[in-house]
């Protein structure tokens, strides 16, 4: 089974990220895009451990970042892209790169050589294409800036089917 580890966004501040994900969608069906898209198999998140094989040493980690993550005020700037995936940009502050450096140094992950951009995927695996126009879609529709108290670290975990989310470990 795998894990990861992120930050969920609190149900109560779903609202404007599902307007905006519903946006996407609808863009898609009308460039013929038939599959339904969502944001993926996982609740909305940050990630600050990408999926590995489960262990006991990821869980560790994560209750361990639960305990001193604390409560984080974070601010979703805008709307991104890149590759097949478009997502909401989340403002970079020094206690969440703080949390993802800390995540990785419990596992022993070396520091990746790219720069850490934290986001909210809205929809992933989409034809390269239209990347450009849903991308646009969500901007207009997105209500940005748009600021959220994350309360907790979650240990994510693949079930076969989509990603489970144990949350939030405490803060």
């Amino acid at each position: 089974m795998k894990a990861f580890i992120g930050i969920t966004v609190p149900l109560a501040s779903l609202p404007p990220l599902i307007a905006v994900q519903e946006r996407a969608q609808r863009t898609l069906r009308d460039l013929g895009h038939a599959t339904p898209v969502s944001h993926g198999t996982a609740p909305f998140h940050i990630t600050l451990v990408p999926p590995m094989p489960e262990t006991s040493a990821v869980a560790e980690a994560a209750a361990m970042l639960g305990r001193r993550a604390g409560k984080l005020t974070l601010t979703l700037t805008g709307v991104g892209s890149f590759e097949d995936t478009v997502y909401a940009t989340v403002e970079p502050i020094a206690p969440l790169s703080l949390l993802r450096t800390e995540a990785h140094g419990l596992l022993g992950i070396e520091p990746e050589r790219v720069e850490f951009v934290p986001h909210v995927s809205i929809v992933r695996k989409l034809p390269p294409t239209h990347v450009g126009q849903v991308r646009a879609a969500c901007e207009k529709e997105g209500k940005f800036p748009y600021s959220f108290e994350a309360t907790g670290v979650s240990l994510f975990l693949h079930n076969g089917k989509g990603w489970v989310a144990h949350d939030p470990l405490p803060a």
